[in-house]
């Protein structure tokens, strides 16, 4: 893993998703996103930075950040916030290590703890944990389907779907796809970006 994997993502989320976001959200000048699947730390460490740095547009508003995983190393490394120089070489731009990081000693550097207020860590398993509906504006979901069976992918996807509020936005990883699955997202393509979104309510309504 990287930070800023596969980069498109994050373009998308800075440049058409949040914007949409914050002109269909009403009076409620809060964002609430999730990563998924967490991994070491780099997602969401590439969203907090996406959001600080390059959407001016979420000034007077307030954002929330859910990393979790399964893997009790990942979890810490992530809380920790801590990494080797070769790791922030990887994907990071210089101008974001200056800003975002510390530099503890030749080899290691730690994203800055005043950004971290926004971040919340925690352990959640995507097959057997309670999914409370329409918690999220946006879900990051990236590279996970690719290693599920199909039955799965459908719990997955189901989860995802429950835990999106209307209107919100699925990202999934660099060639991962819906085609063969059950599903009621809506696909959209921004630029070199596909993600999914939820219908909103309305759209729901008129379908049915």
């Amino acid at each position: 893993t990287s930070f800023f994997r596969d980069n498109h993502p994050f373009e998308a989320l800075a440049h058409q998703v949040v914007p949409e976001i914050i002109k269909n959200k009403g009076p409620i000048k809060s964002i609430e996103i999730w990563s998924a699947a967490s991994s070491m730390g780099q997602e969401p460490y590439s969203i907090l930075m996406t959001l600080f740095d390059d959407c001016p547009q979420l000034s007077g508003w307030n954002f929330n950040l859910r990393a979790t995983d399964i893997s009790a190393e990942a979890l810490r490394r992530t809380k920790e916030g801590l990494y080797t120089k070769l790791e922030v070489q990887r994907g990071l731009p210089i101008k974001k290590m200056i800003k975002f990081f510390d530099k503890i000693d030749d080899n290691n550097y730690k994203f800055k703890k005043e950004y971290k207020g926004n971040l919340k860590v925690e352990k959640f398993n995507l097959f057997e944990d309670k999914i409370i509906p329409n918690s999220y504006d946006i879900i990051f979901i990236r590279n996970v389907l690719i290693y599920q069976n199909v039955e799965n992918k459908q719990k997955i996807l189901n989860n995802i779907f429950l835990a999106l509020r209307p209107g919100g936005y699925m990202f999934l990883g660099n060639g991962e796809s819906l085609i063969g699955i059950e599903h009621q997202f809506k696909l959209v393509n921004f630029g070199s970006c596909t993600v999914f979104t939820k219908p909103s309510e309305s759209t729901i309504q008129k379908a049915s």
